[in-house]
């Protein structure tokens, strides 16, 4: 308000100004957190203070933690001073992140300012302000009536509630700086004169629940309040843990149906930056071993084969030496005088169909059906025509049927020797 030079916050428009990024979220400079950190060991009333604050057994640290209510505009310029350095700063869990962080989990970036308002609960005033520590006593009453009279502008606004409001619990001044007043239930003629400056004590109505007056200036107003049911009327962050740990929420789900098993979901691993998890680095020292291993292994030692691999190779060996047992014997080269002789043979005779041809010629597609189809010497054809070593003549080989060689044409072409 200072720098825009406006005596309200409302009036602030279209100004840029530093927001926060954590967690996947983007927050303006002005957002409060709860960061939790170690008590500071350098602080000279440390042992005075330190049994005021829980130890922690969560994480392991062993040490007293402190929360503390702040901006995060601050928690991020402590993170570039070092302020919370070694003391574990940590940030409310939410699903999908580590809730400890360091200089490199908060970003700073711009955006356009947005006004907030802030509400400031306080209950059970009396026993605030009557507490024996006077020195505190004196500085919260302070910051109350500060609050009172310039929070307006700024948009923070104070609900201060009592069993039954006296002088020493308001003051003048700040009775003077609260707008609205409001009376509940039964109330007597003092708390009536405080509060309204008037006795309108015989017109309470204690019988009826939620029915109370509201003073605004110098007009009083019968009014009834409605009763609220947190686990009906209350919205819940799902993303926050301490959500899961609210009976109005699970009463909520409850009522409503919903699984909060299914909701429950989503979280990551909590651990101080400094302390990672045990899994995590026993499963780095079991890779770092592995790779040591690997690269000390001989070569012949680093082909990892599998015992079904071995039966695999096994297999192919036994079928190998199957087909090499029953694969026939070939005859070996054969000149042509060979082949002419092996034709010549009176084996059987010849049907009327069978061709003849000199052999010097190179045979025709048209001989060589007739020939196998027509030659009772089929396999001794088969087996000249496979090995003869005239470049013309294609190499095949039959294993015909007797009965069936009749109705069997062959379609031959020069093998490409490409």
């Amino acid at each position: 308000m200072e720098d825009c030079q406006v005596n309200n916050i409302y009036k602030i428009k279209d100004l840029e100004v530093e927001y926060y990024e954590w967690a996947g979220q983007k927050y303006q400079f002005d957002e409060m957190f709860e960061l939790t950190i170690d008590l500071d060991e350098s602080d000279r009333n440390m042992a005075k203070i330190a049994d005021s604050f829980p130890v922690d057994e969560t994480y392991g640290l062993g040490t007293h933690r402190q929360p503390i209510i702040i901006k995060i505009q601050d928690i991020y310029d402590g993170m570039m001073k070092g302020t919370w350095d070694g003391r574990h700063p940590q940030m409310p869990v939410v699903k999908g992140y580590n809730s400890f962080i360091d200089k490199n989990s908060i970003r700073k970036t711009t955006g356009m300012f947005t006004p907030k308002i802030m509400l400031l609960l306080c209950d059970e005033l009396n026993e605030l302000m009557n507490a024996d520590d006077y020195k505190s006593v004196d500085t919260v009453k302070q910051a109350l009536g500060s609050i009172a009279r310039l929070g307006r502008a700024a948009a923070v606004h104070l609900a201060l509630a009592c069993q039954r409001a006296s002088g020493s619990t308001i003051s003048t001044d700040l009775k003077n700086n609260i707008q609205m007043s409001c009376l509940l239930g039964g109330f007597d003629d003092g708390a009536s004169t405080l509060m309204f400056e008037k006795d309108i004590s015989n017109q309470a109505k204690p019988q009826i629940k939620g029915r109370g007056f509201v003073g605004s200036g110098n007009e009083i107003i019968e009014t009834q309040t409605y009763f609220t049911q947190p686990h009906l009327d209350w919205e819940f962050d799902t993303n926050a843990a301490l959500t899961f740990n609210n009976p109005e929420f699970l009463k909520q789900c409850k009522t409503r149906g919903v699984n909060v098993e299914e909701l429950n979901t989503g979280w990551v691993k909590q651990y101080p930056l400094d302390r990672p998890p045990e899994d995590e680095e026993e499963e780095d020292e079991e890779d770092l071993e592995e790779i040591s291993e690997d690269e000390n292994a001989p070569v012949s030692e680093k082909v990892d084969k599998s015992d079904d691999d071995e039966d695999d190779w096994d297999d192919w060996d036994e079928e190998d030496e199957e087909e090499e047992e029953e694969k026939p014997s070939e005859p070996q080269g054969m000149t042509k005088e060979e082949v002419s002789d092996m034709l010549n043979e009176p084996e059987e005779k010849p049907t009327s169909e069978t061709p003849s041809m000199g052999l010097d010629a190179p045979p025709s597609a048209d001989f060589l059906d007739k020939l196998v189809s027509g030659t009772p010497n089929r396999d001794k054809v088969a087996a000249a025509l496979d090995k003869i070593d005239s470049p013309t003549k294609p190499k095949i080989k039959l294993n015909l049927d007797p009965s069936k060689t009749k109705n069997i044409k062959l379609n031959l072409k020069p093998k490409n020797d490409a």
